[in-house]
């Protein structure tokens, strides 16, 4: 007496019942039968799932990938570059400082326009997500100028002030000013310097300007500032001629009368 067939043989009759056998697979009857049973014997026994630790040996022992040569070389390039951005910054500073020490009669603030002037670019001609760039010599003179005690200021009239923010906090350099006048305007920076006497209390006898911008600076110094008119941005020559004519404007008979 033939066995009852098993529920999976029976789908498998259904499914191949009608076809010759060797039709679209295995064949019905008795040879399907045995077919699926050899299927089903030979199918491999289902594995347990791997144990933590299994899965931890596992992990150990695979291959780690390699850093790829170009990706190792930039690395190395962007770290170097740092390093040495760094290195440079503080020779300025150190020459920033000696520049200093030759003057007995100092600014009590400086004030610095940014474009082209601290950074070789137009705010309102980047993204937020760039990555910006000072001239060479702009950080170090910048820190120079703080280490001395001065302080420093920024009077810019860029229409994008939140870019200009956002490149100065990429920099390090916010919290170094002690106002940060940013604005548009028509009145070729008179206004945001105002500003600055304002917020500082320092009389404009008492304050250098560099800016890279003619009509700024020839409105500037009717107002009693010692104004610099930069030409490829702020460098230690342009702080020496600075402090030099600072220093001669401060004791020239006409600063000593309006006092």
């Amino acid at each position: 007496m033939e066995a009852n067939p098993s529920p999976k043989e029976t789908a498998w009759n259904q499914r191949t019942q009608g076809r010759p056998p060797g039709a679209g697979g295995r064949g019905a009857g008795e040879e399907g039968r045995r077919s699926a049973q050899a299927i089903e014997w030979d199918a491999p026994a289902p594995q347990p799932p791997p144990s933590q630790q299994q899965m931890q040996r596992r992990l150990s022992c695979a291959p780690r990938r390699p850093v790829q040569p170009f990706c190792a070389l930039w690395l190395w390039w962007r770290v170097g570059a740092r390093e040495e951005a760094k290195d440079g910054d503080e020779r300025v500073k150190e020459e920033a400082l000696q520049i200093l020490g030759l003057f007995q009669v100092l600014p009590r603030l400086v004030v610095f326009d940014l474009d082209y002037t601290l950074w070789p670019f137009y705010c309102e001609c980047r993204s937020k997500r760039e990555m910006p760039v000072l001239y060479p010599h702009a950080k170090g003179i910048v820190h120079a100028l703080k280490a001395k005690g001065i302080d420093v200021a920024i009077a810019s009239r860029s229409p994008t002030p939140d870019i200009a923010k956002a490149f100065l906090n990429k920099l390090d350099l916010q919290s170094m000013f002690v106002a940060q006048e940013i604005f548009s305007s028509w009145t070729h920076k008179t206004e945001h310097l105002e500003r600055i006497r304002r917020r500082t209390g320092v009389h404009y006898k008492s304050m250098l300007f560099f800016d890279d911008e003619y009509r700024n600076i020839e409105a500037v110094s009717k107002m009693g500032v010692t104004c610099i008119l930069v030409d490829n941005g702020v460098n230690l020559e342009m702080l020496r001629l600075g402090l030099r004519n600072f220093a001669h404007n401060f004791s020239s008979p006409k600063t000593k009368q309006s006092e």
